[in-house]
């Protein structure tokens, strides 16, 4: 057997979730039994992926205050393996997430003994190798993984796809700017943070904007394994196919989808842009439902997402161009670019200069580009009708998910880093 892993992320190894399969794809090469997760989010894992799944939720960290013991639920396999008096629900109404509330909880958990007492007794048994944590944009992770690492005496590997540390504004309620509560959440977060990257053995990162800017903040080198697909690519396009987009609803990208899908209505009626995704904010759902050249189906599971990718004739990746979103998504990485660029269907990216996702896609000069809006029917005549182009595009993205984002590749890319790390460090001495 090789080296064993304890993960602690806010999601579960899950096909449902983005995080989720992110991780789940980046971990291919390390079978079931070396790998634990620790996870915090209201989710029950469906599928034999660790070894063993530790869950505790903010619900959990409550009631172990008034119980004086810690709460928690054992999963293995996608089955319950034991409980104590943990609560086993898939989901629960999610309240919108605020800047103070994000410091209150950080500092529920931070005083949480029983908690913590009782995740360290679990990764003590467990004997991993390593810790890995998927940071988030929360204090608590933070302090979770380093108290395991040191109590353990385990190095901690730190796996970041966002900027969170650099947003210097309010991104929960979308201002410009800091209140009060914010600087109280944000001050938090980035001491916390600042530990964790002191305290860890490697740094790894989703994409090269996001490595330079951590390497330069923090004086560290860090690596770039880019998501992995499994993704097969089909071997013939649907000419007379769906042109879909899937995925993220958010920052505003909706306004660009409804750009496009008029624009697919001036070059013929009976073209439509068919959207995938959830949403919550009614407006934009009432947007989506009205837009011209729009069918919006809703959210889906990612199996269904693989057949529209495959029953398409042209994918679409969107962000958005108000000036606002445009800083806050700026380093947001589209993790379905990699099913995409497997898919062998040509590609149309629709955001503006700078974002790394169109910067990434721009450079490998695989997909047709929308730097603006304007020029949304042109731009999408050629991605339709422009048969050279289209397949030129299809064999550089086909190149670059060979190069970028192989499953096999990648997963092995990732198990060496993670082994380096622990050869290097040897075996450290618990503290007490």
């Amino acid at each position: 057997m090789g080296k064993k892993v304890l993960i602690i992320s806010n999601n579960c190894l899950s096909e449902h979730t983005s995080n989720g399969r992110t991780l789940l794809n980046l971990l291919g090469s390390f079978q079931k039994e070396e790998l634990y997760q620790l996870f915090i989010a209201n989710e029950i894992p469906q599928a034999l992926y660790c070894e063993e799944f530790y869950r505790v939720t903010d619900k959990d960290v409550v009631r172990s205050y008034g119980k004086c013991r810690a709460v928690f639920s054992l999963f293995y396999g996608g089955a319950e393996k034991e409980k104590s008096g943990g609560s086993v629900v898939t989901h629960s109404k999610r309240r919108k997430k605020t800047a103070f509330t994000s410091w209150i909880r950080d500092l529920m958990w931070r005083c949480a003994v029983w908690s913590k007492r009782g995740i360290v007794r679990w990764a003590k048994q467990k004997q991993a190798d390593a810790v890995l944590l998927q940071a988030g944009d929360n204090a608590l992770l933070c302090d979770l993984a380093r108290g395991v690492a040191k109590k353990c005496g385990l190095p901690l590997i730190v796996y970041n796809t966002e900027d969170y540390y650099f947003k210097d504004y309010d991104y929960m309620k979308k201002k410009s700017g800091m209140g009060l509560g914010y600087r109280l959440y944000h001050s938090f977060f980035r001491h916390a943070f600042c530990k964790t990257m002191k305290e860890s053995s490697a740094y790894v990162y989703n994409c090269e904007g996001l490595k330079k800017l951590y390497d330069g903040e923090f004086q560290t080198d860090g690596k770039v394994v880019y998501t992995a697909t499994g993704f097969s690519a089909v071997e013939m396009v649907q000419e007379n196919g769906m042109i879909s987009y899937a995925g993220n609803l958010g920052c505003g990208r909706h306004k660009s989808l409804l750009k496009i899908g008029a624009a697919l209505q001036k070059i013929d009626s009976s073209l439509y842009l068919d959207v995938y995704g959830s949403t919550n904010d009614k407006v934009v759902l009432e947007e989506l439902k009205n837009g011209k050249g729009i069918r919006y189906h809703g959210f889906v599971p990612y199996s269904t997402v693989c057949d529209v990718i495959k029953a398409s004739r042209l994918l679409v990746h969107a962000e958005s161009f108000d000036p606002y979103y445009e800083r806050d998504t700026k380093y947001a990485f589209s993790t379905k670019l990699a099913d995409y660029c497997a898919s062998n269907v040509p590609m149309l990216i629709c955001a503006p200069p700078g974002n790394e996702s169109y910067e990434y896609m721009k450079s490998g000069e695989c997909a047709f580009i929308l730097s603006d809006v304007a020029e949304a029917e042109n731009t999408l005549r050629e991605a339709l009708f422009n048969a050279k182009k289209r397949n030129t595009f299809r064999i550089n993205a086909l190149k670059l998910a060979k190069d970028n984002h192989c499953y096999e590749t990648n997963g092995k890319r990732f198990k060496e880093i993670i082994t380096e790390v622990v050869e290097k460090n040897g075996v450290r001495t618990e503290s007490k």
